[in-house]
C-alpha cells in the first residue's frame, strides 16, 4: 500500500473538493487492484471515511520505440544554467504529418516550468512550435511538412534551464508521439537514460560594450575576451556561444 499525503486541493463547494494525481504509471499489470481512498483524521489514525475500491482502467498499449531510436543530449549539462537540448527520434516504423506531437517528460528534478517562459524549438534549423503542455511535460508540434518513415529527426529545444542531477536518482526521461490533442493515449513512446550534471569548466570575465541600448533598436554587441587567461588556446574550429537572458527572446525569435 501507498499512502500519499496531499499537499493542495482544488475547492469545488462546501462538501466537494477535487485532488488530481498527476505523473503517475499505470501499473503494466493484466488485472490491476484499483484505488482506494481513505480520510484520516489530524491524528494520523482515525478513519472518518473510506471509499470503494475503484477499477484502474488499462488503455491500450502503445508501440515502443526501440531504444536505438530515441535519444537526448545536451553539449553543456551545467547545474543552473540555460541549456539547448537535442532530441534524436528514428521514425522506424511510420511518417509523421505536420501537425503531429512530440511530448517529453522531464525527471522531477527539473523545474516544473523547465526554464525559460519563451522556448525555441526547431527541426532542420527551422523553428517549430513547443510549449510547456503541463509540469515537467514539454510539447513540441508543428512541423514545416510531413517526415517520412525511415528519418532521424533532430529536435533542438534551447531555454531549458539544466539542473543539478542526484547521483541516486533512476529517473528517465519519457518521449511519446501522438496525432491528436489528447496525450492520454498515444501511438508510440519510450524512455531514456538520464544525463548527468557536469562540473563547471574555469571561468573568465569578458568585456562588452553596446553600440545602441534603446528597446528594440537594431544594435551592435561587441564582447573583449582576453585570450591569455583562457585555460586553453583558441583554435581554428573552436565555437564560442552566447546565452542571452530570456528577456531577449521574444525579440531575437520575432
Amino acid at each position: 500500500m501507498t499512502d500519499i499525503l496531499l499537499k493542495t486541493s482544488l475547492l469545488i463547494s462546501e462538501t466537494l473538493f477535487i485532488v488530481e494525481l498527476s505523473h503517475m504509471k499505470v501499473p503494466n499489470v493484466i488485472n490491476p487492484q484499483g484505488v482506494t481512498c481513505k480520510l484520516i483524521s489530524f491524528d494520523g489514525t482515525t478513519e472518518l471515511l473510506t471509499s470503494n475500491t475503484q477499477d484502474l482502467s488499462v488503455g491500450s498499449q502503445p508501440k515502443y520505440f526501440l531504444s536505438s531510436s530515441i535519444n537526448i543530449f545536451d553539449s553543456y549539462p551545467l547545474p543552473g544554467l540555460v541549456s539547448r537540448v537535442q532530441i534524436k527520434v528514428y521514425l522506424e516504423s511510420s511518417g509523421i504529418n505536420s501537425t503531429d506531437s512530440f511530448y517529453v517528460v522531464f525527471p522531477s528534478y527539473f523545474d516544473p516550468s523547465l526554464g525559460y517562459d519563451n522556448l525555441y524549438c526547431s527541426y532542420n534549423s527551422i523553428r517549430v512550435s513547443c510549449s510547456v503542455y503541463d509540469e515537467y511535460t514539454l510539447r513540441i508540434t508543428d512541423f514545416p511538412s510531413s517526415i517520412p518513415k525511415l528519418t532521424i529527426m533532430v529536435i533542438s529545444v534551447y531555454g531549458i534551464i539544466f539542473p543539478s542531477v542526484p547521483s541516486t536518482s533512476t529517473e528517465k526521461y519519457y518521449l511519446a508521439y501522438d496525432n491528436d490533442d489528447d496525450p492520454s493515449e498515444v501511438i508510440q513512446h519510450g524512455t531514456i537514460p538520464k544525463l548527468n550534471s557536469r562540473s563547471y569548466p574555469s571561468a573568465f570575465n569578458p568585456e562588452y560594450t553596446v553600440e545602441e541600448s534603446f528597446i528594440r533598436v537594431t544594435t551592435s554587441y561587441k564582447v573583449l575576451i582576453d585570450a591569455s587567461v583562457l585555460a586553453q588556446t583558441i583554435s581554428s574550429g573552436s565555437i564560442i556561444i552566447f546565452n542571452f537572458p530570456d528577456a531577449f527572446s521574444s525579440i531575437i525569435y520575432d
